[in-house]
């Protein structure tokens, strides 16, 4: 004879991966939170601190790529405008978006403009008057 078994709900919640309130934190936890903090506040610094390192660089790049300082001058100008516009623009979206879709499609516009920019065939500037010889 043959009895048929039903499965109960368990009267026990399941366990969450969130501490309960009133649950302690292991120190496991909070070492893992301040890693992860460390880190992130590392990549916030370097991506900001990324936006000034060509500064020191201006006349070299002047002189490689054949263009005046005052041209050479504009990449830094360029990139700070850029992060600010993302601020402005990118940054409201991570509140309408799912965040995974919207930074791998961030990610792919970032990797085409970088290809784009590789296989310009120059500067942008040859409009422009040659370069002052100072």
């Amino acid at each position: 004879m043959r009895t048929n078994t039903v499965s109960r709900p368990s009267a026990e919640p399941a366990a969450s991966a969130e501490p309960e309130r009133g649950e302690a934190i292991t120190p496991h936890s909070t070492r893992s939170l301040r890693w992860i903090t460390v880190l992130l506040a590392f990549a916030c610094g370097a991506s900001v601190a990324n936006l000034y390192y060509a500064q020191p660089l201006l006349g070299l790049v002047g002189r490689t790529f054949g263009v005046g300082q005052g041209t050479a001058t504009t990449v830094v100008t360029a990139t700070q405008v850029g992060y600010a516009l993302g601020l402005a623009l990118l940054l409201p979206l991570g509140d309408l978006l799912e965040n995974r879709k919207l930074a791998s499609r961030t990610l792919l516009l970032t990797a085409g403009a970088l290809a784009l920019g590789c296989v310009a065939p120059t500067s942008g500037s040859s409009w422009r008057s040659p370069p002052s010889s100072v």
